[in-house]
């Protein structure tokens, strides 16, 4: 149960939080501010840090944060009750394309538990923001 909800929350992470985050400056400091947002519970502030592309409706974009935030609140809530909830977002390294306008950030996550979990994110230099890949 435990694997499968790490698995799900991985998941909903590289598909939504991971490819789209917009930063300060660099890709680190934007995945670290979505860690801050999922800590603090601000959902529709983490859609502001992803890329929605270039072809997205405002009915699409409305949409997609209800759907967002309502996935995120049963997520946070799975998380919590299976490791306490999420203590940090920490950027580990990064890694930035050839040409400046991608990068992959290897992240650990670290839950109220005392348990961590490594993985990756996508990003993208769009209009000089850092925004996390969503493949939409």
């Amino acid at each position: 149960m435990k694997k499968t909800f790490y698995f799900c929350f991985s998941t909903l992470l590289l598909l939504f939080i991971l490819p789209a985050c917009s930063s300060e400056g660099t890709p680190s400091a934007t995945v670290e501010k979505f860690g801050e947002y999922m800590k603090s519970e601000k959902y529709d502030k983490i859609l502001d840090l992803m890329d929605m592309g270039e072809d997205i409706t405002d009915a699409q974009l409305n949409f997609t944060r209800q759907l967002f935030s309502s996935t995120m609140e049963v997520a946070a809530k799975e998380m919590k009750e299976q490791n306490g909830g999420l203590k940090k977002i920490e950027a580990v390294s990064e890694e930035r394309s050839a040409d400046g306008k991608e990068a992959t950030v290897k992240t650990r996550t670290y839950f109220e538990n005392g348990e961590t979990e490594d993985g990756e994110m996508d990003l993208v230099l769009i209009d000089g923001k850092w925004k996390m890949k969503t493949g939409f």
